[in-house]
């Protein structure tokens, strides 16, 4: 059984559509997604992908969630 309140030891990202911040292409594309008047966010998002690009996690590119279970268990 899975423990929602146990540490992590490991940051996992599952999506079927990736953007990779490690992109600059990709970075600009997640920041104009962002509405102009929310500086708060703009500012979010900015250290959350300088925190991604010094500590990176395991990305799996996955589209069916019947295989999350399996995954998490790993």
């Amino acid at each position: 059984m899975i423990n929602p309140y146990q540490a992590s030891n490991q940051k996992l990202g599952i999506d079927i559509n990736l953007l990779d911040v490690l992109s600059e292409t990709d970075s600009y594309w997640l920041k104009s997604l962002l509405w102009p008047s929310k500086k708060d966010r703009s500012e979010l998002i900015e250290k959350a992908i300088d925190f991604y690009q010094t500590t990176p996690a395991q990305i799996i590119i996955e589209d069916n969630f019947g295989n999350i279970r399996s995954i998490l268990q790993d």
